[in-house]
């Protein structure tokens, strides 16, 4: 999601959410009510609900059906410049708050379906 500053940005919706910090390596209970983002992270949160960005220029709601988990990822200032396909200033202006089927594997035999979705409202 494209957002004005990273550093004026918090996402709810998370709290209470068991979470996996890749980039520590170390499991967690989300405390806070909103998060706020200032350094690498890269969590994929578990049983999650419904999520409202919020940044300088608005609100944007992300619901999600058929989708467990929830992953929040901003490469910040080092990782993004040692990406070949991500700007050096590129952390700045994003956050990723993406539904998926990420803490457990979803398999699917032979002929099963698996619908899910993700709605982006823009709320203000």
């Amino acid at each position: 999601i494209r957002v004005d500053d990273i550093k004026d940005t918090t996402v709810s919706g998370l709290e209470g959410c068991a979470y996996k910090d890749k980039v520590t390596s170390s499991d967690g209970i989300e405390q806070d009510t909103e998060v706020k983002i200032s350094i690498n992270v890269d969590r994929v949160y578990t049983d999650t609900k419904h999520h409202v960005v919020t940044h300088a220029g608005g609100r944007i709601q992300v619901e999600k059906e058929g989708l467990p988990d929830t992953v929040l990822w901003n490469p910040w200032i080092e990782k993004s410049q040692a990406m070949s396909d991500f700007n050096n200033d590129g952390w700045m202006n994003m956050v990723c708050v993406e539904p998926g089927f990420v803490g457990k594997r979803k398999v699917l035999g032979a002929g099963e379906e698996f619908g899910c979705k993700q709605t982006l409202t823009v709320l203000d």
